[in-house]
């Protein structure tokens, strides 16, 4: 999956085999106490969440993260857009989820419209409804609606009764800050 802003990326980071082992369950109004480690060098490092469960830790999710050589090669809006034949916008979108018992508060209403095709999706969000990303590389918010996104390009499966929930993704690069004035695309 690749994330870029309106205008230039700048300068990539790439993250590689990333794993998520485990939710962080969170009830309305609690809290929950995570832990990030990170262990490496400047070069690659693999960074690990954990969250406190009771008396002890659990780990949640991990990754390879490094400095992208290059920023990831996006095929051009318009060509991408002429491989998805079929629009879906917003409502539709989370239409789509309620049936799989997903409900998306507003914060996690980012995604405006999907265009969907053979195995790809391109999405565009709407940073606005995301609070400020202040301390964060990207707001979680946002990457969630990356995510829901990526649902689009795996298809329908008619076999298929639920959500998706990734459980792995080999590779995915995203600018160094995601700040944007216009629309974020996802190309999934």
């Amino acid at each position: 999956m690749h994330f870029c802003g309106a205008g230039a990326c700048g300068e990539a980071i790439e993250l590689t085999d990333v794993v998520f082992a485990a939710p962080v369950a969170m009830e309305d109004g609690a809290t929950r106490q995570v832990q990030l480690q990170i262990a490496g060098d400047h070069g690659s490092s693999r960074a690990t969440l954990f969250a406190r469960d009771g008396a002890g830790w659990t780990s949640c999710a991990s990754a390879t993260l490094q400095r992208a050589a290059e920023p990831a090669a996006l095929m051009p809006l318009p060509a991408l857009r002429e491989r998805c034949h079929e629009e879906c916008d917003a409502t539709a979108h989370r239409a789509a989820a309620a049936r799989f018992g997903l409900a998306y508060g507003p914060t996690f209403q980012a995604v405006t419209e999907v265009w969907r095709g053979d195995k790809v999706a391109l999405a565009r969000l709407d940073p606005v409804v995301v609070p400020p990303s202040s301390g964060f590389l990207m707001h979680p918010a946002l990457l969630d609606a990356a995510l829901q996104a990526l649902s689009h390009a795996v298809g329908a499966n008619p076999r298929h009764d639920g959500s998706f929930v990734p459980a792995r993704i080999a590779r995915c690069c995203f600018a160094k800050s995601i700040v944007a004035e216009g629309p974020l695309w996802v190309q999934a």
